[in-house]
């Protein structure tokens, strides 16, 4: 999928307005657990646990690179289970599938990854994996960082909606907040063009940190996606603060557009 450019930009104003709040990168909140007994031990001291997880993807993937065949489904059960808070990975097609992504990674063939966010191809904990062997090439899909990629989406639209796969979430902001409410309610947008493939999330992921790039040397694709992810659950200051004040002062045709929510963020 070929987004146009000028979404690209109005997309990187909008995270770039996020940032400039106060304390928003303080605000992301994913602690580092112990780490597998066969990594080396490792310091992570930045200032706030936005940079300390940037930190972490960089070792982990200098790790997986050391550690041998048999461990590496230990540290990506470590990833999906003690970092990402999901159930441990256990026989079954879960587990297949993981050992054949991180197969074809250390075989050369990660070009041949395919996940469909439509079908039950356990996105999250397979990205979650990814994004750490390589977080240049990798970033973690999960529902909340498709919540707000959608929101986004449909903030900036043009003519035409584009929106991503809406993937299964207990999350109850993500629930409370559903973009899908919002279009029922408003009968006169168009119905989107739906995007399924995990590839065309991360040529927008990958786009969007290089218009971020341009004025933040130091920005990377990880950086984008933990922004996405703190945006989604953020009630003060993310994207729910967004929403309720553009239900709150927008009517018609202008609401959720970008010229009104640049006035709300900017207060």
């Amino acid at each position: 999928m070929s987004f146009k450019n000028k979404q690209i930009k109005d997309l990187s104003k909008l995270l770039k307005l996020f940032l400039s709040m106060k304390d928003m990168e303080k605000r992301f909140n994913v602690k580092i657990p112990v780490l597998p007994d066969f990594c080396d031990e490792n310091e992570f001291s930045g200032k706030t646990d936005f940079t300390n997880n940037l930190k972490l993807k960089d070792f982990i993937k200098r790790e997986f690179k050391k550690i041998k065949n048999d461990e590496k489904m230990e540290m990506a059960n470590w990833i999906v289970s003690d970092w990402g808070g999901l159930s441990a990975i256990q026989n079954g097609i879960r587990k297949k599938l993981i050992e054949t992504d991180i197969e074809k990674f250390f075989s050369d063939k990660s070009d041949k990854i395919e996940i469909s966010l439509s079908k039950n191809e356990y996105v999250s904990p397979r990205s979650k994996v990814l994004s750490f062997m390589d977080p240049e090439k990798f970033a973690i899909c999960d529902s909340r960082v498709i919540f707000s990629l959608n929101w986004l989406l449909f903030i900036t639209r043009d003519n035409e909606l584009i929106q991503f796969h809406k993937l299964p979430t207990r999350n109850r902001i993500c629930k409370a907040y559903s973009i899908e409410y919002i279009q029922k309610k408003f009968p006169e947008l168009k119905k989107p063009t739906l995007l399924s493939d995990y590839s065309d999330v991360l040529d927008l992921l990958k786009k969007l940190t290089a218009e971020m790039k341009k004025s933040q040397k130091e920005w990377n694709l990880a950086s984008t996606e933990m922004l996405l992810f703190q945006l989604a659950d953020d009630l003060d200051k993310g994207l729910p603060y967004l929403i309720r004040e553009s239900l709150l002062s927008s009517t018609g045709k202008k609401i959720f557009s970008l010229e009104n929510s640049e006035t709300i963020l900017n207060k």
